[in-house]
């Protein structure tokens, strides 16, 4: 049995594809952007080789989409990852270590009349002992306006959309493709669900797909299940976490899981994986229905107070009852009826079971009268 699970993660040529043509978008408002930025028919892979001490333009296309004029800002900013393993690009004001501050353009502001749009060259610049490997950055595209008064008192802009599409650079020389298999465990909800946390990083200098597969067994062989996912695009240096659900879990038992992750060396140049090895490790699952347990406990207690509460009032009827001789052709309905009792209580009381017949002179208890 295999689940998959679907964590919004897309495999990496879905990314590309995808993050490339119609550019990342970013919001920090909630309006949707009137303009947009992708890579240009000039270079539309967004992937270069580029010597360490040299550098290389490449173009990318900006276009307005709306009818008003408007004013835009470019720049570039370090590759990121965020927890859950997607791409992402770095803020201005972080700190900026590789392709955010070697990527420059002839120009920061741009202005884009009504549908208009045209290729904007940037200039990429390897500084000189820059270690080989592969350098991850995005080009981001927002639209500002100057504060009220003018340009005069001062540079500040006003962010109101940011997107962005993202761009690599291999700085060639030796290969080292190093992953490590920092964690595997394992987390449990209130509600009984159970999660797989992974996490590793990159600590070579080559882009890395990783392939995770979690193999789950019972002790006793009984039972066995497999979760897969979508490949992990891992740059130099970073470090992701992988959260998965445990889909198809099982009421209750105890279990060993088993994760083996698949690491694949990719050539960005000529978009060609080379697997590298294989790494696993392992922790225990015990699945224990804690919150259905409490909710029968509950329920175990109330039945138990309610059969105590029943066979407590019985004894206390017994205890204040009368005896009653029964007489020729007198049914429990009419002794009853003359007592001012009810004839279920009579019959519970005297342990009588249906048809309820009564024999003369036989002697049964009569509760006292509410």
């Amino acid at each position: 049995m295999s689940t998959t699970n679907k964590h919004h993660r897309m495999k990496k040529s879905a990314l590309l594809v995808i993050l490339m043509t119609l550019g990342m978008t970013l919001f920090s408002s909630g309006a949707s952007a009137n303009f947009s930025i992708s890579p240009s028919v000039e270079n539309r892979s967004m992937r270069f080789q580029i010597q360490s001490g040299a550098q290389q333009t490449g173009y990318a296309y900006i276009r307005n989409t709306s009818e008003d004029a408007t004013q835009v800002h470019i720049y570039a900013n370090d590759g990121a990852k965020t927890n859950d393993g997607h791409f992402a690009v770095k803020l201005p004001t972080e700190e900026q270590t590789g392709l955010g501050i070697w990527t420059s353009f002839d120009q920061a502001v741009y202005t884009l009349e009504g549908k208009e749009s045209m290729d904007v060259p940037f200039h990429i610049i390897i500084p000189p002992g820059i270690p080989p490997g592969v350098y991850s950055g995005g080009l981001a595209l927002e639209e500002f306006s100057e504060p009220a008064g003018g340009s005069g008192g001062g540079t500040s802009v006003q962010i109101k959309t940011r997107v962005v599409v993202p761009f690599f650079v291999e700085v060639p020389g030796e290969k080292i493709s190093d992953l490590e298999f920092n964690s595997f465990s394992q987390q449990q909800t209130a509600n009984n669900k159970v999660f797989f946390t992974m996490q590793f990083t990159n600590n070579g200098n080559t882009a890395l797909i990783l392939k995770p597969r979690i193999k789950i067994s019972s002790f006793w062989g009984l039972f066995s299940d497999t979760i897969t996912d979508d490949d992990i695009q891992l740059y130099m240096g970073e470090n992701t976490e992988f959260r998965v659900n445990w889909e198809n879990k099982p009421f209750f038992g105890f279990f060993n899981a088993e994760a083996t992750v698949a690491y694949y060396e990719n050539d960005i140049i000529n978009n060609v994986e080379t697997l590298i090895g294989e790494k696993t490790a392992t922790v225990s699952v015990t699945v224990i229905p804690w919150m259905t347990i409490f909710v029968l406990l509950i329920l175990l207690i109330l039945v138990a107070a309610l059969i105590i509460y029943h066979k407590n009032r019985i004894k206390n009827l017994k205890k204040n009852s009368s005896t009653y001789v029964v007489q020729q052709g007198e049914t429990l309905n009419e002794i009853a009826k003359k007592s001012g009792v009810n004839w279920e209580v009579v019959a519970k009381l005297n342990n009588l079971k249906p048809p309820y017949e009564l024999t003369p002179n036989q002697k049964i208890l009569i509760p006292p009268k509410k």
